[in-house]
């Protein structure tokens, strides 16, 4: 482990695997929390404990739905698809279910506060297989169980 005086790490963008914020811990000392943000929003969901990796979605700003993939339909909560987002506080440029590009499933937790359980990969990025199943998002992740690749 290297010698700092890190107390907290928070990564944004990317999705935050497991062999790289096992790394982190064992290199820095201290477990990554993730932030998911996007230009247009700014934060909007987080990681609050680093032995829960579901996203708090910050609900008192926007309202996140999800919507089916290929039309504008609102889909329950445990579903998967696009990450809608209505921003509830700016009032320059109102931004009403704009569509993040971003793929998700929201649930509810024992308080009925709503959170990600992870956010899957962009809607660009999904991989279909030779029949036309949706392959999992975090393939090259996976990669990494298999040895070290550069």
């Amino acid at each position: 482990m290297i010698k700092f005086k890190t107390k907290s790490i928070i990564t944004i963008s990317e999705y935050l695997n497991a062999h790289t914020r096992d790394a982190a811990k064992m290199y820095l000392g201290v477990s990554p929390l993730s932030l998911y943000s996007n230009n247009e929003n700014g934060s909007i969901a987080q990681q609050i404990y680093a032995n829960d990796l579901r996203f708090r979605i910050i609900d008192s700003i926007y309202i996140i739905e999800i919507f089916d993939l290929k039309e504008d339909k609102k889909l329950n909560n445990g579903e998967q698809w696009r990450i809608v987002v209505t921003d509830l506080y700016n009032k320059a440029t109102p931004i009403i279910r704009y569509d993040t590009g971003d793929i998700g499933v929201i649930e509810l937790d024992s308080e009925n506060k709503p959170y990600f359980p992870e956010i899957y990969a962009r809607k660009l990025d999904l991989l279909y297989d030779t029949n036309g199943n949706l392959v999992p998002s975090h393939l090259s992740a996976k990669l990494c169980e298999y040895g070290n690749y550069k």
